[in-house]
């Protein structure tokens, strides 16, 4: 029993021991942040660039007590703005505005506990914005089916161009497209209508959500049919196509294959041995008026796509009266074409959104001023793989106006 009240007194003892111990140990802290009660030093020599929509600061970090630099702004009244720039960088860029001005912005030297320097309070003179600049530009004219719109993105700013229409009844306006573009020339067609009056909105808004005024327009678009294949002529030969004088290998159908309504065939496939771009020449039976054709890849299996012999460059010509020599001296380049693929991934490698165009097919405009046109030639000019003197596609399809 003496021994169970001496092991009780033993274990009192050196609870208090630990409990004196522990109170008496300075408390270390451990993952805490850093601390500074020194006032950052103001930035010194600043200059501001104007840009469009834009400003660059720059500016020398003195002293050692900053760990960032932070610029305060406002786009509009209410609307508050900031970025942070680490010591290792000598400039900040503010952005967001919605018109060219001056806008006030106030700039601090921040240490490592966020306290501030006493504000440097300075004056930006912001350009036109590209919006602004983009909407000056902007034209609207008919087309077929529908309009088309033209703007120069000078500033190359992010823009989408909105389209509202009139509903079935001409009553409810309604938004119709919504064009995304960072481009520098933007052209493109909406389409869809009907051959009569019609009233057409465009407007533009930036990334900021900044809106232009409305352009409006009362356009009548023009009649647009899809061509008939089997009103196109898939065997003229000129001098120098794909297979004058037995100088040409062609198989898988030849030219006929380009227009007979499968664009899941396998290709229309031919060769220039002698190393040479290689073209090809069919016709309309008749002077037509083009607004805009789909090519189809090459889809014999998955390594074809986007891949070897199929188009990613080529040119469009077109003549009333060609030359028999197979010359290009009495045709007119309608326009260079570039398939582009939408993710922009390697040769081989596909996702979803690409595998989607190769069967929708690329659509590419032929420009209204060119008129009526019968015979056609399509050049290669840029294999997938590289080479040019191939072509193997597995359809063509054309729409315009026979009338």
């Amino acid at each position: 029993m003496k021994n169970i009240k001496y092991l009780k007194s033993i274990a009192t003892v050196l609870v208090l021991v630990i409990f004196v111990f522990l109170v008496g140990c300075e408390e270390e802290l451990v993952n805490q942040p850093e601390t500074s009660g020194v006032t950052p030093e103001q930035v010194t020599n600043v200059q501001v660039e104007s840009l469009n929509g834009a400003a660059v600061i720059t500016y020398d970090v003195v002293g050692d007590a900053t760990d960032y630099v932070l610029v305060e702004y406002e786009t509009s009244p209410g609307v508050k703005r900031e970025q942070k720039a680490s010591i290792y960088l000598d400039s900040l860029l503010i952005e967001g505005f919605p018109t060219a001005g001056s806008y006030p912005f106030k700039l601090y030297s921040v240490n490592i506990s966020e306290k501030r320097s006493e504000p440097l309070e300075m004056t930006a003179d912001v350009l036109e914005t590209p919006l602004e600049i983009a909407f000056k530009t902007l034209s609207v004219r008919r087309d077929f089916g529908g309009i088309n719109i033209n703007a120069v993105n000078a500033g190359k700013g992010d823009l989408v161009i909105e389209t509202i229409v009139e509903d079935e009844n001409l009553q409810v306006l309604k938004t119709a497209d919504l064009h995304y573009s960072t481009l520098e020339t933007i052209k493109y067609n909406v389409r869809g209508y009907e051959s009569v009056p019609r009233n057409f909105w465009v407007t533009m808004r930036d990334r900021w959500g900044h809106r232009s005024d409305t352009l409006k327009t009362e356009l009548t678009p023009f009649y647009e049919e899809d061509i008939p294949q089997n009103t196109i002529n898939a065997n003229i030969i000129l001098p120098t196509d794909y297979d004058y004088d037995n100088t040409w290998a062609t198989w898988a159908g030849g030219t006929n294959n380009l227009f007979d309504g499968n664009t899941r065939s396998l290709m229309a496939g031919f060769t220039n041995p002698e190393g040479e771009s290689l073209h090809v020449t069919f016709e309309f039976g008749k002077e037509i008026t083009l607004s805009r054709f789909t090519i189809w890849q090459r889809q014999g299996n998955s390594a074809d796509y986007y891949n070897g012999p199929s188009p990613k460059i080529f040119e469009l010509w077109g003549s009333n009266d060609p030359s028999n020599d197979g010359s290009f001296d009495s045709w007119t380049l309608i326009d260079r074409y570039e398939i582009i693929k939408p993710s922009g991934s390697p040769r081989g490698e596909n996702t979803a959104e690409d595998l989607a165009a190769l069967v929708g097919g690329h659509e590419f405009i032929v420009p209204i001023e060119y008129g009526k046109l019968r015979y056609m030639r399509l050049k290669t000019i840029e294999a997938w793989s590289g080479a040019a003197p191939n072509l193997m596609i597995s359809e063509l399809r054309f729409w315009g106006n026979r009338e």
